[in-house]
């Protein structure tokens, strides 16, 4: 696979001369509760904090809450103000969102939405704040995909002429989800891949994009994330001496029902077809609906692992122990079950061996149009070409590839380290830094 060539923030930082200035001031805004795991957990507000005077403004909806502004507070230099509820988009987004999907791919289309989106104004809420703080940046990790809260902050600062960074959020985010609603002017992005995506699918110039790895995933690279598997396995009632099969399920709406998955791996645990004693592990996605497991929630089969801290307002907001159970769960897996879910690559950081699912019992149809093209035909297609999962067709194919990483856990083992390279950048547990010396270069 050939990419076009990108900078690393690294190289672009070095063409740059600092300059004296007074202190800086950053706008984050944080409408979602994993935009917390991205900015202010990952590492990235506490390197902003340790190795520079800049002032941190945080534009959340949960401005309130007392219990967040004293989490990240730090000698007065973090401040906490109000993010509004967009509501109802305005005409011109409203056309956008209705055609976007069907268009999208159409370069007209792109091309007359980078035409037309400027000229929508933003609401002019924020101009009081902007006019406070004089903020050298605004920065955000989605541009509206997840949020439209994030537009009018965007456009407005676009019209104040303060610079604008979208860290983007996920590894999906410009393959399958369309033009960004807003335009930031610059990027970070996972990896080159995604940088050869911000340039082919959304016509930015190679130098407004940078390639920093993924802030939320530096936890994996740190030995103090680990417990032994004696004390994982007492935390979760297994037995540490037994192999443990986890699947791993994605929101119904994003995946399509499968929980067929978990009717063939119980009906395998019972006939020893992955060999004696072998324990199922079911990891619910944070976002998925236990109420829908509802028939295995009492399963003597299966252990099911129910996360997911939330927030009121925010949603789904992930601590420290949360994302630490996350990571010892795929450690000491033994083989990993998904159905094109990102812990593909998290389980590849850690050498799970992992099992990609292509087929279904229950709704072939849906699964067919969700999984098969939605997903498998966009972004994951990376993860097909490495040869870092088995791909499986069918129940029988399932069932021989978990029996064959029961009993050769190194197959793969190379191509699941050159994914876990190619798609997080670098296995040094330093994407963070690299975001904070970017934002540092880009506002100085």
């Amino acid at each position: 696979m050939s990419f076009l060539s990108f900078r690393s923030c690294e190289e672009w930082a070095r063409d740059r001369t600092p300059k004296l200035s007074s202190p800086k001031t950053l706008v984050f805004s944080i409408s979602r509760g994993w935009y917390i795991r991205l900015f202010l957990r990952s590492g990235v507000l506490r390197l902003l904090l340790e190795e520079t005077d800049y002032r941190i403004v945080i534009l959340t909806p949960a401005y309130q809450d007392e219990k967040l502004m004293s989490e990240f507070q730090y000698e007065g230099r973090v401040i906490f103000e109000r993010q509004y509820d967009v509501g109802r988009p305005g005409v011109g987004d409203r056309v956008y969102l209705k055609g976007v999907y069907a268009l999208h791919k159409r370069r007209i289309f792109q091309l007359a939405w980078r035409r037309i989106e400027p000229l929508l104004t933003g609401s002019r809420r924020y101009d009081e704040l902007f006019e406070k703080y004089e903020p050298d940046m605004v920065i955000t990790a989605s541009a509206g995909l997840h949020s439209l809260n994030e537009l009018p902050i965007i456009r407005e600062a676009r019209q104040l002429n303060i610079p604008t960074l979208c860290v983007v959020w996920s590894w999906d985010n410009l393959s399958m989800k369309g033009p960004l609603p807003t335009r930031p002017q610059k990027l970070a992005v996972w990896n080159n891949m995604m940088f050869d995506e911000a340039l082919s699918m959304h016509y930015y110039s190679p130098e407004d994009v940078f390639v920093t790895g993924v802030p939320q995933f530096d936890h994996y690279l740190r030995p103090d994330t680990y417990e032994t598997r004696e004390a994982f396995c007492q935390k979760i009632g297994f037995d540490p001496d037994l192999p443990i099969i986890t699947l791993a399920t994605a929101p119904m709406e994003s995946v399509a029902d499968h929980k067929f998955l978990l009717r063939i791996l119980v009906d395998g645990i019972e006939k020893g077809t992955y060999g004696a004693g072998a324990q199922l592990l079911c990891r619910l996605h944070p976002l998925d609906t236990p109420e829908y497991y509802s028939e295995f929630l009492d399963h003597p089969k299966i252990k099911m692992d129910r996360p997911g801290v939330f927030h009121e307002i925010l949603g789904w907001l992930p601590d420290e122990e949360e994302d630490k159970h996350l990571a010892n769960t795929l450690r000491h897996t033994d083989v990993l079950v998904n159905v094109a879910s990102t812990v593909t690559i998290e389980a590849s950081i850690v050498d799970t061996p992992v099992i990609s699912v292509a087929f279904s019992t229950s709704e072939p149809e849906r699964f067919a149009q969700m999984v098969l093209k939605n997903h498998y035909g966009n972004h994951f297609k990376y993860v097909i070409e490495s040869g870092a999962s088995k791909i499986v067709w069918s129940e029988e194919e399932l069932n021989a590839a978990i029996h064959q990483y029961l009993k050769e856990p190194q197959t793969d083992a190379e191509q699941r380290r050159k994914l876990a390279e190619s798609m997080i950048y670098k296995l040094d547990g330093a994407s963070s830094r690299r975001v904070k010396d970017l934002i540092k270069s880009l506002v100085e």
